[in-house]
């Protein structure tokens, strides 16, 4: 029974190190929280973009306005937005439209399908043994304020959309017409 025992041993101490797998956190780290959004769940393209393996998004790894540089980190200033603007946004890096304020090329790291997320999928990148509510390995460099809009509407007011503030890992509606910062998703490979 003792080679059962030492198989069952090492078994649990493989699903313990995957629950409690690096996450790098900004402020603190509570390493008795098991780590909801653990680095080996990414997968690195080089290219300024993630997959999360367990929901198979793919994400840019930079706020809207910053670049990546290096493939290490995450320069230049965020660029803000109010809800209207952060639907817009997504729709003209996929298609490269030029106007005053913004010059792109169609699409980014090669895909052209870019959105904002929905308020679950934006919820599913909160790290919550750090504070901030972030993996700062898969997204480096977030400065405060850190409120992302989603997608989603709300459905009790028609002047208010779901956002999320990784601050605190919180999700609250808020004015369509406030300034928050972006970061795009899409689906998968």
């Amino acid at each position: 029974m003792k080679p059962a025992l030492t198989v069952y041993a090492i078994a649990m101490l493989a699903c313990w190190q995957q629950a409690h797998a690096d996450v790098t956190c900004r402020a603190y780290n509570n390493t008795a929280i098991p780590a909801t959004t653990p680095t080996v769940n990414f997968e690195d393209h080089g290219d300024g973009t993630v997959t999360d393996t367990t929901t198979g998004l793919m994400w840019m790894r930079c706020t809207l306005g910053k670049e990546w540089h290096a493939g290490t980190s995450c320069v230049r200033a965020a660029m803000i937005y109010d809800w209207q603007s952060a639907l817009w946004v997504a729709q003209a890096i996929n298609s490269g439209v030029s106007n005053a304020d913004h010059d792109l090329a169609p699409g980014f790291a090669g895909h052209a399908d870019w959105r904002l997320p929905n308020k679950n999928e934006l919820a599913s990148i909160v790290e919550e043994r750090c504070g901030p509510s972030v993996n700062e390995a898969i997204f480096p460099n977030m400065q405060s304020p850190m409120d992302f809009w989603s997608s989603t509407p709300s459905v009790r007011s028609s002047n208010q959309a779901w956002l999320l503030s990784f601050e605190s890992g919180e999700i609250n509606p808020q004015l369509k017409t406030g300034a928050y910062k972006v970061r795009l998703v899409r689906a998968g490979r």
